[in-house]
């Protein structure tokens, strides 16, 4: 609507709140475009920019393939969520709301899954969408995903005053600081804050996830005694099998392990570690720090030997479930646990500490535990521990 200059103080308030009622109305088209999966419209409201960099015709090609795949049906579940509007943020030349809505998202597959293949596509569900939950309905064959769906509206010169709008996924955070500036994406407030972690006198559940891990308390800190599987898009399964994730957890490379750990939980240190899995037995320290190598001495490797076979044995602080999956630990000779900590190797390059259990084999007369630097792109488990609870 035109206005005349001198009026521009006086309306300051109607224009915001027109601007406001007109962004809902425009939000709500979007929505029930989605809902009726009318691509071409859904095209139209999207951020032009982006529909720039990827290609109108490759965007709405790869909608029509993703809804009418054979094997696998995609729908959106009608639900009463409202949409909650954040503040509008301004700058001289554009506006910025980001909106949050509860949206479901059924996935049906028309071959029926065994139990293996649907936790498998469960997990891999989760990973992309880690502030989702998914679950699993066997008589129909299909998953759910709920949780909150953000969309960024944006209205600016190339929306031509129009509010467009794109869905926020964290792997768009550096293309989004080069469209509307650092500043802006950190007005906008997109990352939630962490559910917080449930704990009781036993377990501890990581609310991002509903994943609930044992745990026991050891002088003044208490461990998980289970070991960390958080759904991380960068995790591997044990042996490359999701089956094993229920008793061995997931690895992670040692930048990403303190990710799995749950909200105010971290990764054990290194004296926590060694106090702690010392209590076995002898360990063998491989690192170039000479306090530490001095004070754990230079064990035998019979004495390291023993070490293993009772943490093997401890039911409580066993790594990797070394004794429920033992089958499998018999193919893989290594297991390690990360801490959280590091070591600057020769080279210059940052090595994550960690023990290491390594199970004797044809190369290896005794098994042995060890305590030192492993390259930070190796994959290793993870214990989380915390010593604020009481």
């Amino acid at each position: 609507m035109q206005r005349l200059p001198f009026f521009f103080l006086l309306l300051t308030g109607f224009a915001s709140a027109q601007t406001a009622d007109t962004l809902k109305q425009t939000y709500a088209k979007m929505v029930e475009a989605n809902n009726k999966l009318d691509f071409d419209s859904i095209i139209d409201s999207t951020y032009p920019k982006l529909v720039e960099m990827a290609g109108r015709d490759a965007l709405i090609a790869e909608m029509k393939r993703a809804f009418s795949d054979p094997n696998l049906k995609i729908s959106f579940v009608k639900n009463d969520a409202v949409a909650e509007f954040g503040n509008i943020v301004e700058t001289k030349d554009a506006r910025f709301c980001v909106v949050r809505r509860e949206t479901i998202l059924r996935l049906a597959f028309k071959e029926k899954l065994i139990e293996a293949q649907a936790q498998s596509i469960q997990e891999n569900i989760a990973r992309g969408n880690p502030m989702r939950t998914v679950r699993f309905e066997p008589k129909e064959n299909a998953f759910y995903s709920t949780g909150p769906d953000i969309t960024i509206a944006v209205w600016d010169a190339s929306t031509k005053q129009q509010w467009r709008f794109l869905s926020y996924d964290p792997s768009l955070e550096a293309i989004l600081q080069s469209w509307f500036s650092q500043d802006i994406v950190e007005k906008l407030q997109l990352k939630p804050a962490p559910k917080p972690s449930v704990v009781t006198a036993t377990t501890v559940t990581d609310a991002r996830y509903n994943l609930t891990y044992k745990i026991a308390k050891s002088g003044k800190t208490w461990w998980m005694v289970e070991n960390a599987r958080a759904p991380l898009p960068e995790a591997v399964h044990f042996n490359d099998e999701a089956a094993n994730d229920k008793i061995a957890g997931l690895a992670y490379k040692w930048e990403n392990a303190p990710k799995a750990c749950p909200p105010a939980w971290r990764l054990p240190n290194t004296a926590e570690t060694l106090e702690q899995f010392g209590k076995s037995g002898p360990i063998l320290y491989s690192g170039g720090d000479k306090t530490l190598r001095a004070k754990l001495g230079n064990p035998k490797d019979s004495e390291l030997d023993k070490t293993f076979n009772t943490l093997v044995a401890d039911s409580l602080l066993g790594l990797a479930g070394f004794g429920q999956l033992k089958s499998v630990y018999e193919k893989s000779h290594n297991t390690m646990l990360w801490t959280g900590e590091s070591e600057n190797e020769p080279d210059g390059k940052k090595s994550g500490l960690a023990l290491m259990m390594r199970r004797k084999n044809e190369n290896m007369k005794e098994s042995g535990v060890y305590f030192g630097p492993y390259r930070a792109y190796f994959y290793g488990f993870v214990r989380c521990v915390n010593s604020d609870l009481p």
